[in-house]
């Protein structure tokens, strides 16, 4: 390899010239900082844990180079959580996984059932001789519209079950969902049901980013704070 700046020809594996020491650029890779999977050219994610390049990304000289831990040196001091966390700035965040999903739609379960529960036996006392079973079908539905989309495109970026999990509602940049994308989110959910028999919903356990039908389709990701 040579040296951009002297020309002088050094060893392949290299990191500096060994004439003027300048740094020499053609012997490093990027990898990912929490599983140290190689990028490939045009990646955004690492695919082996889901690690997201844009926000950060670390680079070390090949292995060959035998030269501080294990091998490596790490040309930036990385900023990175535990195995499997992926980086949204400002904040360490990795996928939510199935089981944490669930459990934070059954707590949003509860609390919008006790809601229109209330609702609609106040609602009931005052119009109890015209209010037909459709009304309370309608009803349940902006309900659950208003809880889940208002507080999915709130600053909280979650549902109150999500709050309990850590647990919030991102676009594929990491940032904050409008309400438009919140309430196609909200309808979108209803595909994981009666099309697909619930296997929307447990494509979370097999996709790489542990998405549901409904988040590829508004282009969401939920994701777990550290």
């Amino acid at each position: 390899m040579h040296c951009p700046n002297c020309h002088t020809k050094n060893d392949e594996f290299e990191r500096f010239c060994s004439n003027c020491g300048e740094y020499l650029e053609g012997n490093i890779r990027e990898v990912c900082p929490d599983c140290e999977t190689e990028r490939k050219e045009g990646e955004s994610y690492c695919q082996t844990c889901g690690y997201h390049f844009k926000a950060h990304s670390v680079v070390r000289p090949y292995p060959n180079h035998t030269e501080g831990r294990e091998g490596f040196t790490y040309m930036s001091e990385p900023n990175y959580g535990n195995q499997g966390y992926t980086l949204f700035a400002p904040e360490h965040v990795r996928f939510a996984n199935f089981g944490e999903r669930v459990v934070a739609s059954l707590i949003d379960y509860v609390v919008t059932y006790i809601v229109g529960y209330l609702i609609g036996y106040l609602v009931g006392l005052l119009f109890v001789s015209v209010l037909s079973q459709n009304f309370y079908t309608l009803l349940g539905l902006i309900i659950g519209l208003a809880y889940k989309a208002g507080m999915e495109s709130s600053a909280k970026q979650a549902t109150l079950g999500k709050i309990a999990m850590g647990l919030k509602v991102i676009n594929k940049g990491g940032e904050r969902i409008s309400f438009a994308r919140a309430t196609g989110r909200y309808f979108a959910n209803y595909l994981n049901v009666f099309p697909t028999f619930f296997v929307g919903f447990l494509m979370v356990l097999w996709t790489k980013e542990k998405r549901a039908l409904h988040d590829f389709v508004a282009g969401t990701l939920v994701v777990k704070t550290k």
